[in-house]
């Protein structure tokens, strides 16, 4: 952890965990067929508050030194403000060794990597099953 202090953008995304319990749901249903989704247990879990966003993207280039971009590397044109969710990257770039989670991992001290199709789901039915959204079965658009 003491590697973060070097990488702002990162330690803030990591800072920025969020703690998802664990439950059950059923996996790839609308509510109202819950009975052809899969039921699943998830174990409890942590996943980013946001995307990995272009500042992170760069700590890592800098870091490693990606082969292939040294030019890139100097001014980062071809990234969007460091703010934004970073687009266009690979599940290579992102999960294979020497990429991008690894990278991650190893300067935080934690397990860093990307989310099952599972977990996603779960998190993004706010850990509810059953429901239409996270909140509930009515639609509120100042809950989005």
């Amino acid at each position: 952890m003491d590697q973060l202090s070097n990488y702002p953008h990162l330690h803030w995304y990591i800072s920025n965990l969020r703690s998802i319990p664990g439950g059950q749901f059923h996996w790839g249903a609308s509510p109202s067929e819950e009975e052809l989704g899969i039921p699943i247990t998830m174990s409890p879990f942590r996943m980013g508050a946001t995307p990995v966003t272009w500042g992170m993207w760069k700590e890592y280039h800098r870091s490693v030194g990606v082969p292939g971009t040294d030019t890139e590397l100097d001014d980062f044109s071809w990234c969007g403000p460091d703010d934004h969710p970073a687009v266009h990257v690979s599940w290579d770039e992102i999960m294979n060794p020497g990429g991008f989670c690894e990278w991650a991992s190893g300067v935080s001290g934690l397990k860093l990597t990307l989310p099952t199709d599972a977990q996603y789901e779960y998190a993004a039915r706010g850990g509810q099953d059953g429901l239409e959204y996270p909140w509930g079965n009515d639609f509120e658009e100042s809950l989005l």
